[in-house]
């Protein structure tokens, strides 16, 4: 995730050794989409239900220019499905009430989390199994699913039809195991 953060937000490669997240007197030099669009007139604002300290988010993030971070401790303790922090509709939910009163034009990113491990997530089991692999699917299953709601909400919203919404994995992972996959099963989420 630090990587992906840093990859995404200052076009920085990862490191094989090394996360230049950890070290803020180098990430501090590093380009970064806020500072640019912030000369364009652009205000910035950081979503992630997790904890902004998290293996140096939040140094990385105010260098980067974000104008404001909303974090976990933002969120009600109820809405923290997993010591990660809230869940990810949650934090969709707060930015697209945010979105409404943000002063135009904004850059928003929304990072997150349900789809990491512990894999706890509030929907129903849509691929059986209390597995590792079934656990992620259905984490995987339920960030999309939010992410989906969100845009289906914010395509109604006024500040829609000037607005570009970019999906962005931030690194990948040992599972699902593909083998296991091939059926002709369909889930629906």
């Amino acid at each position: 995730s630090p990587e992906g953060l840093t990859g995404v937000i200052s076009g920085y490669p990862a490191q094989p050794t090394t996360e230049i997240i950890q070290h803020p007197h180098k990430s501090a030099s590093l380009p970064a989409l806020p500072h640019d669009l912030a000369r364009a007139g652009y205000h910035s604002s950081f979503y992630y239900g997790g904890d902004p300290e998290f293996t140096n988010f939040k140094s990385y993030l105010m260098q980067a220019g974000f104008g404001s971070l909303v974090t976990k401790n933002d969120f009600d303790p109820a809405d923290r499905l997993s010591d990660w922090g809230a869940d990810d509709s949650v934090v969709l939910h707060r930015l697209l009430t945010d979105v409404a009163t943000m002063k135009r034009p904004f850059f928003s990113t929304l990072f997150t989390l349900s789809s990491h491990d512990p894999f706890v997530v509030p929907m129903r089991t849509v691929i059986p199994g209390r597995d590792q692999q079934s656990l992620f699917l259905n984490s995987h299953g339920y960030t999309d699913r939010s992410i989906g709601g969100f845009i289906r909400q914010a395509r109604a919203q006024p500040w829609w039809d000037s607005t570009l919404v970019i999906i962005v994995g931030d690194h990948g992972h040992r599972l699902p195991v593909l083998d296991s996959l091939q059926s002709d099963r369909k889930w629906e989420l």
